[in-house]
C-alpha cells in the first residue's frame, strides 16, 4: 500500500524469512488493526497466517486475495 519495499522488507539486517522487517506471525498487524482483522467474519476470529489467503505483493482480487 505504501508503494515502497522498505515498508515491509529490511534487505540489510532482517533475521526473518523473505527479509521481512518483523516477525512473520505478527507482521501484518504492524499496520493492520489486529482486533479489526479478527472481527472480520472471513477470519473466523483468528487472523492466522495472512499470506495463506492474501498476496501482499499484488492481486486482481479485493483485499489482495489470492
Amino acid at each position: 500500500a505504501s508503494g515502497g519495499c522498505l515498508a515491509c522488507h529490511d534487505p540489510h539486517s532482517s533475521r526473518f524469512r523473505y527479509l521481512l522487517a518483523a516477525e512473520p506471525t505478527t507482521f501484518c498487524v504492524r499496520c493492520h488493526d489486529a482486533a479489526a482483522v479478527a472481527a472480520s467474519p472471513a477470519h473466523g476470529g483468528d487472523p492466522g497466517d495472512c499470506t495463506a489467503c492474501h498476496d501482499a505483493h499484488m492481486s486482481d482480487q479485493k483485499y489482495l486475495l489470492k
